[in-house]
């Protein structure tokens, strides 16, 4: 699955699905406040991480792009208009999820209509352009909960209007 290089033997390989969700206590940070009552799934931590990363580390996704000297184009991070560095992606999270094997690609997709954080829309995967794959657009955290997190300041409460739309109030 994710086997970003062919000649690392095999008993060095990690598959990202068996890496254990790292134990967190619950403290008075925005993050561990958040994290403590979305009590996220692997599939929507990875996916909420790759939101946040860019703005806390914005070089991290070149590292894992290229990989000795070739870049990875499954990898499906993109550049922004005015941002040069790399922007995760939707395809990027399927990368991170299956890497190439396509059954485990297929499932992470089947996947994405449950994914509260994409429900509620505290995260967004852009529309790409039509001539380009599904989920080539760049994955955004809602602005009130980025800053909440990135400033320790109040979270957001999440409310549903009559008509289904979720909303962040601050």
């Amino acid at each position: 699955s994710m086997n970003f290089n062919a000649s690392v033997p095999q008993t060095k390989r990690l598959e990202i699905d068996s890496i254990p969700i790292p134990q967190y206590t619950t403290n008075n940070s925005t993050l561990g406040q958040f994290l403590a009552k979305w009590e996220l799934t692997f599939e929507e931590r990875i996916l909420f991480s790759l939101a946040l990363c860019i703005h806390v580390s914005p070089d991290l996704l070149k590292s894992y792009n290229v990989v000795n000297g070739k870049v990875i184009h499954a990898f499906g991070a993109v550049t922004g208009q005015n941002y040069q560095s790399l922007l995760p992606t939707g395809i990027t999270w399927l990368f991170l999820l299956a890497g190439r094997d396509l059954e485990k690609r297929m499932r992470a997709m089947e996947q994405i209509a449950s994914n509260r954080l994409l429900k509620e829309k505290l995260i967004t995967i852009e529309s790409g352009f039509a001539s380009e794959p599904y989920l080539n657009g760049p994955i955004w955290m809602h602005h009130k909960l980025l800053f909440s997190i990135l400033t320790n300041a109040e979270l957001p409460t999440l409310t549903t209007t009559e008509n289904g739309t979720a909303t962040l109030q601050q």
